[in-house]
C-alpha cells in the first residue's frame, strides 16, 4: 500500500522533505537536526503520528498529527529541553530575525485553541511534481481514520489564509472554518472538522 505509517528508518527523510516543502515553517527554519527529532518524538509519543505516502521507493507526501498538539508539543519540548536550546540559540546567532518566530511558536496553542478540539493535523506536504492526484485528500483521510480509531471525534488545522486549493480541499472534507488570525506576520485561517462515527 502507499500509504503508512512512519518507520525510524524514514525520518531523515520526512525531516529533508518537510526542510523542501515547508520551508517558511519556524521548525524548518531550525535545520535537519531538529526536524529529525521533532519527526523521531512524533513516532515515539502517545499524543502524534505520521503517515507518509509512497510511489515506488519515493516518498511523495507525509501528513503529521496529534491527538493533542499542545501536550505534544509541551512533552517534546521538556524531553529534549537543552537539545532544543542549542539547536535554537545557533539558529538565532545565524538568523536573529528568528527570535520573534520562536517566541511566536509559544503563543500557537492559543490562538488556535478551540474549547472542545484538542487534536490537530499539524503537517502536511506533498511534492510539487505529484499534487492534484488526490495524495492529499488520502493522507488526511487516513489521519481521520487515525484519530477515530483513537476515540477522537473532532480536528482542527490551520492554513494559510492565500492557500485557497488547501483551504477548498479541506472545506470539500467537511471542514468548517472557525477563525481567522495573524501568525508569523502571515494570516492564516483556522478550520475544524467532526469525525464521523
Amino acid at each position: 500500500m502507499n500509504l503508512q505509517l512512519l518507520k525510524q528508518d524514514d525520518i531523515s527523510q520526512v525531516a529533508r522533505f518537510h526542510s523542501l516543502y515547508i520551508p517558511h515553517s519556524t521548525f524548518a527554519q531550525l535545520g535537519i537536526p531538529f526536524l529529525k527529532t521533532l519527526y523521531h518524538s512524533l513516532l515515539k509519543s502517545r499524543y502524534g503520528f505520521v503517515y507518509t505516502y509512497w510511489e515506488g521507493k519515493e516518498m511523495q507526501g507525509f501528513i503529521a498529527g496529534a491527538t493533542d498538539s499542545q501536550r505534544l508539543l509541551r512533552s517534546l519540548f521538556l524531553g529534549h529541553f537543552l537539545f532544543f536550546l542549542g539547536i535554537s540559540l545557533r539558529a538565532l546567532f545565524r538568523h536573529p530575525r528568528l527570535l520573534s518566530s520562536l517566541f511566536q511558536t509559544f503563543q500557537y496553542s492559543r490562538k488556535v485553541s478551540l474549547p472542545q478540539t484538542k487534536a490537530e493535523l499539524l503537517f502536511i506536504a506533498v511534492n510539487p511534481e505529484s499534487r492534484r492526484r488526490g495524495i492529499g485528500s488520502k493522507l488526511i483521510l487516513r489521519s481521520l481514520e487515525e484519530l477515530k480509531r483513537r476515540g477522537i471525534n473532532g480536528v482542527k488545522v490551520s492554513v494559510e489564509r492565500n492557500d485557497q486549493k488547501t483551504i477548498n480541499l479541506l472545506q470539500k472534507m467537511h471542514f468548517c472554518q472557525e477563525k481567522k488570525f495573524s501568525f508569523y506576520q502571515r494570516e492564516r485561517v483556522l478550520l475544524s472538522c467532526q469525525i464521523p462515527e
